[in-house]
């Protein structure tokens, strides 16, 4: 494994790391195994190399980032900050940096294509 590969492994392990935290936080707002087993699914396929996890994995991390920072930027401007507020914010950074990586990410790639060779 080249040195640009293992980076890459580092990455798509942090994204998948993060998902965990962001589905771990919002167990504590509502529970919903279904969402969860499926998001475990998603991101065994996506270690695996896989291209439509990833496709699939950056559409939604994207979609519930944008929703995110409306709904946090809604929150604020309205004055209320709450610790369900800080919550939301730290689950939508995750989707972004998520996204972020999936998306640009040449270490991410490489580390993918080696996975699905």
């Amino acid at each position: 494994m080249t040195e640009q590969q293992k980076k890459g492994q580092i990455y798509i392990i942090g994204v998948i790391a993060g998902g965990a935290v962001a589905e771990l936080c919002t167990v504590a707002i509502s529970v919903n195994l279904i969402r969860i087993m499926l998001s475990c699914i998603v991101w065994y396929f996506l270690y695996q190399g896989h291209r439509w996890a990833k496709y699939l994995l950056t559409a939604l991390n994207g979609i519930a980032a944008v929703f995110g920072a409306f709904t946090v930027t809604g929150f604020v401007l309205g004055g209320m900050v709450s610790l369900y507020v800080w919550v939301l914010f730290f689950i939508t950074t995750i989707y972004m940096v998520s996204v972020l990586i999936l998306v640009v990410s040449k270490d991410a790639k490489a580390f993918l294509d080696r996975k699905r060779s």
